[in-house]
Formats: structure tokens, C-alpha cells, sequence
């Protein structure tokens, strides 16, 4: 296995992680939408 460099994260927005969670919820089930909207924001800030 070769070595990885370490390189800067990559940050996603609000709405990528929202698409993301639908298409969780639709594959696998799930509540729609987001209990906490201020965490979902903070955890992304």
C-alpha cells in the first residue's frame, strides 16, 4: 500500500449534506428533514 499525503480538507455546504441525507433516507429509510437545524450549521461551520 502507498503512502497518502496529507492534503487540506475539503468542506461541503449545507445544501450538499441535506442531498446527501435524502438520498440516505430514501435507500435506506428514515425520518425526513433535520431535528436540530443549529447543530447541522455549527457542525458544518
Amino acid at each position: 500500500m502507498g503512502v497518502r499525503l496529507v492534503t487540506k480538507p475539503l468542506w461541503i455546504s449545507e445544501e450538499v449534506v441535506r442531498a446527501i441525507h435524502e438520498d440516505q433516507i430514501n435507500q435506506h429509510g428514515g425520518s425526513l428533514g433535520v431535528r436540530d437545524k443549529n447543530l447541522l450549521a455549527a457542525s458544518l461551520a
